[in-house]
């Protein structure tokens, strides 16, 4: 497992499915999120968990999941992380997941809805509390 890059990006959240905050998730990796999974949203929301627990994964079609957030309580809650995507913690995942399958944010640019162009995504820094866009 590459050691160089302690966070993997699985999911994409996708639209708001229920007036309970289980937000759609799709990509091929969603399938290895499960329940009691630590997760952390990125871009990051100002004034909103970067992290949460997986509560519950329901699958609804190949590549598409329902999947509910300890911390994301009602539909206005996964309407904020519609288009943000979910990083696991490469060793919470099965050794044998191969590098290829991984989508990488580093290259990508981060836009910022009011600050505008922040500029291109580096790395991925490990912090205690959260990881970091470089």
């Amino acid at each position: 497992m590459d050691t160089t890059k302690p966070w993997l990006v699985v999911a994409e959240l996708m639209k708001a499915k229920n007036n309970e905050g289980g937000p759609a998730v799709g990509r091929a990796l969603a399938a290895l999120l499960e329940e009691g999974m630590e997760v952390v949203f990125v871009p990051p929301i100002l004034r909103f968990p970067r992290s949460s627990c997986v509560s519950e994964v329901i699958e609804q079609s190949p590549d598409r999941y329902l999947v509910y957030f300890d911390d994301v309580t009602d539909r206005n809650d996964a309407e904020k992380l519609e288009g943000h995507y979910c990083l696991v913690k490469r060793s919470a995942l099965p050794e044998s997941l191969e590098d290829e399958t991984a989508f990488d944010v580093v290259g990508y640019r981060l836009v910022d809805e009011t600050a505008g162009d922040i500029g291109p995504i580096k790395a991925i820094e490990e912090n205690p509390a959260h990881p970091l866009l470089v």
